[in-house]
C-alpha cells in the first residue's frame, strides 16, 4: 500500500504551528488492495481534534460547547447517501459507527461532531477524537475503506484540511468546517 506522509507539527516561539520533518498523517490512496464495490469516491476532507473556537454545539443553546469535528467531501456530481455506511476512530474495528439518514450533496460537504453524543442526533458520532494521536477511517457499508487519516499531536484550533479539496493534507489555521478548502496551502 502506498501512503502519503505530513510533516510533524512543531510549535515555534510565536506559538504558530509550523510543518517540521515527519508529520505522522498518513492517508489511504487508490492503490489499496481492496476496491469498492461500486465507484463512490468520498474523502475525509478536513478534521479538527482539538476544537475550542471553531464550531458550536447549540443543542443545549444555554450551554453551547466545542465539539471535535470531522467534514466529508463528495466530489462527484451525484449526491451520496451514506445510509450505513461506517465512520471509526479505530481502523481494527471500522464498524464502530453506522451512519444514519445523511448524504453529502454533489460537490458538498458533510460535517460530523466526534463528540461521543450520537442520541443528539445522525450528525453525532458515538466516538471523540484524540488530540494526541489517532485515527479517522470512512468505510462504505461493505466495509471497503474509502478515506482514513492516522495523525499524531494536533494543536488546538488548527485543522489538518485537504488542499484543494480532496488534494493532499495541510495544517491551517483557517478552518473551514462544512465548507470549501482553500485551493493553496497557506
Amino acid at each position: 500500500m502506498h501512503t502519503l506522509t505530513l510533516l510533524v507539527l512543531t510549535l515555534v516561539a510565536c506559538g504558530s504551528p509550523k510543518l517540521g520533518d515527519d508529520s505522522g498523517l498518513t492517508t489511504l490512496d487508490d492503490t489499496n488492495d481492496t476496491q469498492p464495490t461500486t465507484d463512490i469516491t468520498l474523502f475525509i476532507n478536513e478534521f479538527m481534534a482539538s476544537n475550542s473556537a471553531w464550531v458550536f454545539d447549540e443543542s443545549d443553546p444555554e450551554d453551547p460547547w466545542t465539539p471535535d469535528w470531522i467534514e466529508i467531501y463528495n466530489p462527484a456530481d451525484v449526491s451520496v447517501d451514506l445510509e450505513d455506511f461506517t465512520i471509526s476512530d479505530d481502523l481494527e474495528e471500522p464498524d464502530k459507527h453506522t451512519l444514519g439518514d445523511l448524504s453529502v450533496p454533489a460537490g458538498g460537504f458533510l460535517l460530523l461532531y466526534a463528540d461521543g453524543d450520537p442520541e443528539l442526533g445522525d450528525e453525532h458520532l458515538g466516538f471523540k477524537l484524540n488530540r494526541e494521536e489517532d485515527a479517522i477511517g470512512l468505510f462504505s457499508p461493505e466495509g471497503v475503506p474509502l478515506d482514513q487519516i492516522t495523525y499524531t499531536d494536533q494543536v488546538t484550533d488548527y485543522s489538518a484540511a485537504r488542499i484543494p479539496n480532496g488534494g493532499e493534507f495541510s495544517l491551517t489555521a483557517d478552518a473551514t468546517p462544512g465548507a470549501s478548502n482553500p485551493s493553496e496551502a497557506p
